[in-house]
């Protein structure tokens, strides 16, 4: 699964180096948001914990995770498949192209020339097309 298996970009792979930085600061930051408040009895206060405090370290987490996912994209993974097929085309390569300059317009044809390139446009062959070309002109002649 993991034959012919690289990255394109691998030095981002080097950022992976900021998580450990990132939790360091995680847990210092998070000793400075606790609250000191001195008072000689907590009788009169309820200290249940809610659901966001408990999933506060969970979204911490799934931040780390979502970075590490972020390096690993910029480094681009990639599979790669070298196949040793050869593969022979022959053929002939055949362009046509259409003059639609005001020359085409000229009038000492019937049909004009544009007119007469589009009737025979969708001809088989070069050669049957250049054949009726004759055979339209001695038409309109």
């Amino acid at each position: 699964m993991l034959n012919n298996f690289e990255f394109v970009n691998p030095q981002f792979f080097w950022l992976f180096l900021l998580l450990p930085v990132l939790i360091l600061w995680y847990f210092w930051k998070r000793k400075q948001q606790t609250a000191a408040l001195k008072i000689s009895s907590i009788k009169g206060f309820k200290t249940k914990k809610n659901w966001l405090a408990r999933l506060r370290p969970l979204l911490f987490v799934l931040r780390l995770l979502v970075l590490s996912a972020l390096i690993v994209a910029m480094a681009r993974p990639r599979t790669v498949d070298e196949t040793t097929k050869t593969v022979n085309n022959q053929g002939i390569d055949i362009v046509m192209a259409i003059d639609v300059s005001a020359s085409m317009l000229a009038r000492d044809l019937k049909p004009n020339r544009l007119q007469l390139d589009l009737l025979t446009k969708d001809l088989p062959t070069v050669s049957d097309s250049l054949n009726t070309q004759e055979k339209v002109i001695q038409k309109h002649h």
